[in-house]
């Protein structure tokens, strides 16, 4: 191992661990850390001759990898279902897009047609790693936005495949250095796509969904049933390694067919989906995503030609800002056609207004062609980079200065919400939420419903339902949907943090209502009874220990026995629970507690065993 990758190595390590923790302190997210830590870190890169974009080549890994565990995320059906925002929205996006930044540059550069085409197409592309990255952190990846800024993202990640394909009908003649330097790699490089040069036009499209297929068939039959033998092993190294062997594989196997290779990651991960073994695939790659995406950020904020930028400073700002503007002003408005609350459109944008990594590889295409010439590549690549580097700041200044703006504004279909007298507020309406409104509507009790997922309430008013549009967390919405007359407040919401501060609110405001909640797990619950709700139920320990008493009758023991187990672990986890919230955050005394506990329940299980002894 050469001492030059162990110290480009340690400066990365060293610059992470100094950046980002204290970025995330000082509110900037870990992004903004990841971008700064870059371009401190370019004079350092230069004085050490180190070519960034050979960088910038490896760290592109952590998006493949981040596809991959994506695609891990979402079953064939649930892609299916995505359809009409992958295609509509994200279509309209990249087209009109596209469409206006062409036109920009026909009327005030006198570049060649062919050249604003190429990078009109490059700039209506935005940053998959910083939305997908930043969509997460925030714990929006699966809200509405976050679903919708998915959609356009993975069209636009698909659309580099014909973008790449139909550029080369565009080229200028070459540069002669350019030419040259191509022909000189293609010679002494493996060529993935040799048989494109001699397979027919019309047969390429044929061979490349055979391909497809193929790797269809194989991850059924071949690769789950090497995943089953490979986690037999119980080594975790080797279920690491094949883990990351499934994603070069898949990579290249795209790369070979002259598709992108983090289409190749992400289409590899749907098809294992619903497999067994997804979770702890996640689990193992999970590290490497992480590091290889800091990685990359912080290549690309070194990427930034400081000295260019700082000559053509106002050209530059000018151009970053207007590229920003005009694809939120595209994205709002394409936005605005889906019910979101305000809050929510302002995340897509803001995330998906950016230039993204692919320009970064297009341009490099470009130049290949004679498409750009060495000016115009440095002027866009700074244009794309400081877009990126502008979208945290700007996502930070909303958060502070907009958004509450638009919580106190928000718009008539947010506040249509009546108090229409019914005794119970349901918060939430998703599978949890809908079972309690039904139990109710079989006794004809009425209920306020309000949820802010468009496909909930699209699917509840189909049936008759009375649901309202709005973010429960919002005591405006609250008060108008009858907080304050109601007797009970359910709250169903699956984000941790938000059912949290609703319980928080709602205690605060309407000290007389009883508030019921679903909690995901233990930890949950503990905040939960710390906010002040009146109970709260596990959203799968009920049905476990069901399920438990089951396992009981099926080896043989009586229901009466099974019944009176069941009651005393239920009785003996609720004493429990109560002893352990006040210790929330400690981790050594609810250790402590814990195997306590334990001793307890067995001793418990015993007396009872001893009380109660019958033949089974």
């Amino acid at each position: 191992m050469s001492s030059e990758f162990l110290l480009i190595t340690t400066i990365f390590l060293v610059a992470m661990t100094v950046a980002v923790p204290l970025s995330k302190k000082l509110g900037l997210g870990s992004v903004l850390g990841y971008l700064i830590a870059g371009l401190v870190l370019a004079p350092v890169f230069s004085a050490l001759d180190v070519p960034i974009t050979d960088l910038q080549h490896a760290a592109e890994f952590g998006v493949v990898i981040m596809l991959f565990l994506v695609g891990l995320e979402l079953e064939p059906q649930a892609l299916w279902r995505m359809r009409r925002g992958i295609l509509g929205l994200g279509g309209s996006q990249v087209l009109i897009t596209a469409g206006l930044i062409f036109a920009l540059l026909t009327l005030f550069s006198n570049w060649p047609w062919q050249t604003n085409i190429a990078l009109a197409l490059a700039l209506s592309l935005s940053s998959t790693a910083l939305a997908l990255q930043t969509f997460g952190e925030r714990g929006e990846i699966g809200t509405p936005a976050g679903r919708n800024g998915f959609s356009v993202l993975l069209f636009q990640d698909i659309a580099v495949i014909p973008i790449l394909a139909l550029i080369p009908l565009l080229a200028i003649e070459r540069a002669h250095h350019g030419a040259s330097d191509i022909d000189a790699h293609a010679s002494t490089s493996l060529n993935m796509t040799a048989w494109m040069d001699w397979t027919p036009n019309w047969l390429e499209p044929l061979i490349i969904i055979a391909a497809i297929l193929v790797l269809l068939v194989a991850a059924r039959y071949i690769i789950r049933p090497a995943l089953r033998y490979v986690a037999s092993s119980h080594v975790r190294e080797i279920i690491v390694g094949f883990s990351i062997f499934l994603v070069i594989g898949s990579a290249l196997l795209m790369n070979a067919l002259g598709l992108s290779a983090a289409l190749g990651a992400f289409l590899a991960g749907v098809m294992l989906a619903d497999s067994q073994y997804r979770h702890e695939i996640q689990a193992d790659l999970e590290p490497f995503k992480g590091l290889l995406l800091g990685v990359f950020f912080m290549t690309t904020g070194a990427a930034l030609d400081t000295t260019f930028v700082l000559n053509n400073f106002g050209f530059v700002l000018g151009l970053v800002v207007g590229l920003v503007v005009l694809k939120a002003a595209v994205l709002w408005a394409l936005i605005s056609f889906q019910r979101l609350p305000s809050t929510e459109k302002l995340t897509f944008t803001i995330l998906l207004a950016q230039g993204g990594e692919f320009a970064f590889v297009l341009l490099l295409t470009y130049a290949g062609l004679g498409l750009v010439n060495d000016e115009q590549g440095t002027l866009i690549t700074a244009v794309v980079s400081l877009s990126m580097l502008a979208t945290p700041i700007l996502l930070i200044l909303a958060d502070k200065f907009y958004r509450p703006y638009l919580l106190a504004t928000a718009s008539d279909r947010e506040m249509a919400v009546e108090d229409e007298g019914a005794p119970v507020i349901i918060a939430g309406f998703g599978r949890f939420g809908q079972i309690i409104g039904r139990v109710l509507l079989s006794q004809k009790i009425k209920a306020t419903v309000l949820d802010h997922d468009p496909e909930h309430i699209d699917f509840v008013a189909r049936f008759g339902s009375k649901i309202f549009y709005g973010d429960a967390t919002r005591l405006d919405l609250l008060e108008a949907a009858g907080a304050a007359q109601a007797q009970v407040l359910v709250i169903a919401i699956d984000d941790v943090k938000k059912s949290v501060l609703l319980a928080q609110e709602a205690r605060r405001h309407y000290p007389n209502l009883k508030i019921l909640a679903r909690a995901r797990n233990r930890a949950h619950s503990y905040e939960l009874k710390a906010a002040g709700v009146d109970d709260f139920w596990r959203e799968t320990f009920d049905s476990s220990v069901m399920l438990a008493g089951r396992v009981l009758e099926a080896l043989g023991k009586k229901e009466r026995t099974t019944a009176r187990i069941i009651k005393k672990f239920m009785e003996h986890d609720r004493k429990t629970l109560a002893e352990a919230a006040p210790f929330l955050g400690d981790e050594e005394a609810l250790r402590a507690l814990a195997l306590k506990n334990r001793a307890e329940l067995e001793s418990l299980m015993q007396a009872d065993f001893e009380e109660n002894d019958e033949p089974s």
